[in-house]
């Protein structure tokens, strides 16, 4: 009866089995897997990644590395930049062979010695020109005159006296007027003295020192009045230029002021023609021979030394 019975069971027992298997592994399976994934993620929270970088600074980069690299990496740079490292490079240094210029250079030290001062001649320093003598109206004293320049501007006269003074000569300047004869140039004839009076302003806001005259003909503009024709024929150009067109140049005879360099005075004319000769030779001016007599103008008595 009992064999009966326990091989009943035993028949049940295998055939259900299978069954139990079939309706519950999934659920098992499922039940493992989830507790893997616990054990993992229990296991990646207790050791967090380490993130080391020990090459160059790279900005902005983030290089994943291993504990155990780290720690090596860690290791050389503890020993490179340990004492005996830097003492080892010290020894470097120190063995380190001069170039072969500077081993002749600390061979041979200079020695200073004090800068002795050589006796130094004094060079000959040529006398300074005298300055210019200030502008007299009349010689010192009468007799002959070599009249070395004339100018209309006191510059031509001073640069004139500076060059005679470099030669040893001493020069004087004269402010002196004379008569002469002078390139007049002329714009007209106007009917109208409005007219005339209004080209004559025109002229003088350019800086033309125009004056209308009433003549024969009518009102006549004076533009200019130069010694020089090249000077008339620019003041003629410049009057065109501004409405006002010129009728002629002519011949007058004005009242100027020349800066004159004089040398003398001299007893003898021959003393004079002596000097105008040297100065004509030296190119420095086109001399005149003048007398003077104590009062008066200075009268011509050569054309040329």
């Amino acid at each position: 009866m009992m064999r009966a019975m326990t091989a009943t069971m035993d028949q049940s027992g295998a055939s259900g089995l299978p069954s139990v298997v079939l309706r519950f592994g999934p659920l098992a399976l499922v039940v493992l897997l989830s507790l893997l994934n616990l054990y993992l993620l229990l296991v990646s929270l207790k050791q967090p990644e380490v993130k080391l970088w020990t090459g160059p600074l790279m900005t902005g980069k983030v290089l994943p590395l291993q504990v155990k690299s780290a720690e090596m990496a860690g290791k050389d740079t503890k020993q490179e930049h340990s004492p005996a490292a830097e003492t080892h490079q010290k020894k470097e240094k120190v063995v380190e062979k001069p170039p072969a210029a500077q081993l002749h250079a600390v061979s041979k030290p200079v020695v200073a010695h004090p800068e002795t001062k050589k006796p130094t001649s004094t060079p000959a320093v040529a006398a300074a020109p005298e300055p210019v003598a200030a502008v007299g109206t009349a010689p010192d004293g009468s007799g002959y005159y070599v009249q070395a320049g004339s100018f209309s501007l006191r510059k031509g006269a001073d640069s004139l006296s500076a060059r005679l003074q470099t030669r040893g000569l001493r020069p004087r300047t004269l402010h002196q007027t004379d008569m002469v004869l002078v390139n007049n140039v002329q714009a007209g004839p106007y009917r109208v003295f409005a007219e005339a009076k209004e080209a004559e302003i025109k002229l003088r806001s350019a800086g033309i020192m125009a004056k209308t005259d009433n003549t024969w003909e009518g009102y006549i503009i004076s533009i200019s009045r130069d010694v020089q024709l090249g000077g008339a024929i620019d003041s003629m150009g410049h009057a065109e230029k501004l409405g006002v067109r010129p009728l002629r140049v002519i011949k007058v005879e004005d009242a100027l002021k020349f800066y004159k360099v004089i040398l003398g005075p001299y007893k003898t004319e021959k003393d004079a023609k002596e000097m105008s000769a040297t100065l004509a030779e030296s190119g420095l001016a086109v001399p005149l021979i003048k007398k003077w007599e104590g009062s008066g103008e200075m009268a011509q008595k050569d054309s040329e030394g």
